[in-house]
């Protein structure tokens, strides 16, 4: 069962975004060595995989080792280790003076953003494509209903890699009538975007945004923004307390307070659960346990251990824990149930 799981997981390689993505991040390899000797010289200063060509392939291994800890999901992670080799890619032809293939590998790599984008999902996903300019309207008008909005652009990189969490999350909470999971193109209407201050510029850290509606209003939102639409929560919520403090210009203010185990405890009532990997996020990590139970920590981690508030991880297991979907569910659910059962 769980190789048929696994290879109708790995069918979608066969996609012609992944499987040509991963063709071009192995194209200086392969044809540096299937290329017939007789015509490598027109191309290669060296026919043999060189000094140099390793180094810049083990610095490529070490950049997807470290970068490869903020994928979402698998084929994110596929899609960085693709992204990271196209660029090595580049610095390969460069560092051999191969200029012309440079280029032609460039328009190759080009053409292959502009035309073959991340698939959608397909299948039953329990998710609707709002595509008019009035859904703040559509969402006041029954406030029976609770709408969970992905508010996206199709050419963001990280929209892209966030929409399998979002069909994840849809696929276990949202067969049901009264609670909604909705994604909204904001590049094509802007205007509507506009109305729930989401920035769609190309600089934008706002997307992909995803808020949660009820009885008509806006209940939560991730990231979280101010009046004028600056995100506040670039680690995935406030800062409750930080030692040591600072002020308003980020100068130290308790310079004589050192960081001992006595002085957190005294000053946080905490205990520690730390990675001490070598790439380690959680260096240091701070926690409030009250009642036996941790309440706080910074930075935050999921359920796996990961770390949520460095990196801006929007996992399912951290949304459904930041908004409550599970809760929400539940009593939506209750409610069909005791509506089924009056009308009986």
């Amino acid at each position: 069962m769980s190789s048929q799981f696994s290879l109708s997981n790995l069918r979608i390689l066969l996609h012609p975004h992944y499987s040509i993505n991963i063709f071009l991040s192995v194209f200086y390899v392969l044809l540096k060595q299937l290329i017939p000797k007789s015509y490598s010289s027109y191309i290669f200063l060296n026919n043999e995989i060189t000094t140099q060509d390793t180094q810049v392939l083990l610095l490529l291994a070490t950049i997807i080792t470290i970068r490869g800890r903020k994928a979402l999901t698998w084929l994110h992670y596929v899609d960085n280790v693709c992204k990271y080799s196209k660029m090595a890619n580049c610095l390969l032809f460069y560092r051999e003076q191969s200029y012309v293939s440079l280029i032609f590998y460039a328009v190759l790599c080009f053409l292959h953003f502009l035309f073959l984008a991340t698939p959608e999902p397909t299948g039953k996903t329990n998710i609707l494509y709002y595509r008019a300019n009035n859904l703040d309207n559509e969402i006041q008008a029954d406030p029976r209903l609770t709408w969970f909005v992905c508010f996206y652009a199709p050419w963001s990189p990280p929209c892209q890699n966030f929409a399998s969490v979002f069909v994840d999350l849809a696929t276990r909470f949202g067969d049901l009538k009264t609670f909604k999971f909705v994604k909204f193109d904001v590049n094509r209407y802007q205007a509507e975007g506009a109305k729930f201050k989401i920035d769609t510029s190309t600089f934008s850290k706002q997307l992909p945004t995803v808020a949660l509606f009820q009885d008509g209003k806006e209940v939560k939102r991730r990231p979280q923004i101010d009046v004028k639409g600056r995100v506040l929560d670039k680690s995935h919520g406030k800062e409750v307390k930080r030692r040591p403090q600072i002020d308003v210009k980020g100068r130290v203010l308790d310079k004589s307070r050192l960081l001992t185990a006595d002085y957190l405890i005294n000053e946080f009532g905490a205990k520690f659960k730390i990675d001490t990997s070598t790439f380690s996020k959680q260096l240091p990590t701070v926690a409030l346990f009250q009642d036996g139970k941790e309440v706080k920590r910074r930075p935050q981690i999921d359920v796996k251990g990961r770390v949520l508030d460095k990196s801006r991880l929007l996992t399912a297991d951290y949304l459904i824990n930041e908004f409550g979907l599970a809760e929400i569910y539940t009593r939506e659910a209750n409610k069909i149930k005791a509506n089924n059962k009056k009308e009986q």
